[in-house]
Parts: C-alpha cells; structure tokens; sequence
C-alpha cells in the first residue's frame, strides 16, 4: 500500500512539472512571437527611414523626384534636352526627318 501512495505522488508531481514546462515553454513561445513582432516593426521602420534618406539625397543633388525617367529638372542641364537625346515627335515628324524632307520635283 505504501509503495501504491508514493508511486501515485510521484506521478502527481511528475504531472505538475509537466504542466509547469508546458505552462513555461508556452510563455517563452508567446515572447519569442511578440520579439520577432517588435523586431519586423523596426526593420520596417528602418527601411522607410532608408528610404526618405535616399529620396532627400535625389532631390539635394537634382535628379528630380525619383521614381520614373524624366521627371523633374536636371541640375546639369537646366531643363534643356541633351543634343544626344532628341525631342519627342511633333506633328510634322520627328525633328531629324523634317529637316530632311525632300521636295516634290515633278
């Protein structure tokens, strides 16, 4: 009988730890989950912090708005289309193919 007693408080303590490591792994999980939260909001915050960073710099050395081709003035050239570039067609052509038309010699 005695030998019955001790096995049964030994399984109940047994069963209280265990309860007591789930209860303490839980808690560790639910920490690691709210760090990991906490760490993603400041990388995000960082990666926006980058970016403003970056978007100041463009706009300090003139190379417009960022984002697409062409938008903004250039510093360097001051709003006058480089010579290697040449301007969007018109509706009497592009300006390379009016200077070049030929006359009607009928």
């Amino acid at each position: 009988k005695k030998e019955a007693e001790t096995l049964k408080e030994h399984a109940e303590a047994n069963k209280e730890s265990a309860d007591a490591k789930k209860d303490k792994k839980a808690a560790d999980k639910a920490a690691q989950k709210e760090m990991h939260a906490e760490l993603t909001q400041i990388e995000k915050a960082r990666l926006q912090r980058e970016k403003e960073r970056q978007q100041r710099w463009r706009e300090a050395a003139g190379l417009g708005k960022g984002g697409g081709r062409g938008r903004g003035m250039k510093a360097l050239t001051m709003g006058v289309p480089s010579p290697k570039r040449p301007a969007l067609p018109t509706e009497e052509g592009t300006p390379s193919k009016a200077a070049k038309a030929i006359p009607d010699v009928d």
